[in-house]
């Protein structure tokens, strides 16, 4: 026995059948165009600018217990924004920057405090380009003042 389908019953499958080859073949592209955008970006570079870069040094010279950021003896805690004056030094921030054969930044930081100001630079460099002020407190021993610090960048164009 064979099954007949009226003109009507043939067209609408006929229909059916190109919007859902139609469908796949958008939906395919898509997910290749996706696929190829996101590979590329992959690889590409990210560039960052100069403020932002300082920027982002900045907050690890005043966050890291590695750099400067104060450290609690008792709990351990490490509080941003605070400078423990004994980690503010030349071989602590040596330690804590250390730059790479690509990097085109060094920095010289002025620490300015109660009237007293400690100069300290990374090894290479040379004059400011750029200084950016930065408002902290610093621990002193138990003592506790405000004071200012002032990231200078040198890089080279």
């Amino acid at each position: 026995m064979k099954l007949r389908l009226n003109k009507k019953g043939d067209e609408d499958i006929s229909q059916k059948s190109m919007f859902f080859l139609f469908a796949v073949m958008v939906i395919a592209a898509m997910i290749i165009w996706i696929y190829i955008t996101l590979t590329s970006l992959r690889d590409a570079p990210i560039f960052v600018s100069d403020d932002e870069y300082i920027s982002i040094y900045t907050e690890r010279f005043l966050s890291s217990p590695d750099c400067f950021a104060y450290t609690d003896v008792g709990t351990g805690n490490v509080y941003s924004g605070i400078i423990d004056l004994n980690k503010f030094n030349k071989k602590q921030l040596n330690s804590c920057y250390v730059p790479n054969e690509k990097s085109k930044y060094e920095f010289f930081l002025t620490l300015q405090y109660e009237g007293q100001e400690i100069n300290i630079a990374t090894e290479n460099y040379k004059t400011i380009s750029k200084q950016i002020p930065n408002y902290v407190l610093v621990v002193n021993g138990n003592q506790i003042s405000k004071g200012r610090l002032l990231v200078g960048a040198d890089y080279d164009e």
